[in-house]
């Protein structure tokens, strides 16, 4: 009876697991990895596409963030690294000395894979304010 419950879970889990790309820009702080961009998820045809996510992956951070450049205008009139910021506020962070944000991308819940691209401007953050020379 045992076997037959966990089996029964782990189909479901299988063919409940949505096939998704997932698509984060990261700082690496001194304590932690905090995901400063969540793009929004790209479904997939199945959990072995990870270079059709990689590659849609940068198209995203490409057209969103014109290739890194934190100082891009966002459709709402704001940045790109303040909106880095105020992602990072919500989470209890105001503020962070410069770090560089690099892309990541992942495929199925799978592990975050680097995907070579990172932003031009260090992200600076005080109070929840981005400070750049834009």
């Amino acid at each position: 009876m045992n076997t037959f419950l966990v089996l029964s879970c782990l189909i479901t889990l299988t063919y409940g697991a949505q096939n998704e790309c997932q698509c984060g820009a990261f700082v690496s702080l001194p304590d932690s990895e905090q995901e400063v961009l969540a793009f929004p998820p790209i479904d997939v045809d199945s959990c072995s596409e990870i270079l059709e996510c990689s590659v849609r992956c940068k198209y995203e951070w490409e057209a969103f963030t014109f290739d890194g450049d934190l100082c891009r205008q966002t459709s709402d009139g704001s940045t790109v690294g303040q909106v880095m910021c105020e992602n990072l506020e919500k989470k209890g962070i105001e503020n962070i000395d410069p770090h560089p944000v690099f892309l990541y991308y992942r495929v199925c819940e799978g592990p975050w894979g680097f995907d070579y691209q990172s932003s031009k401007q260090e992200l600076v953050c005080k109070n929840g304010n981005v400070v750049l020379n834009c």
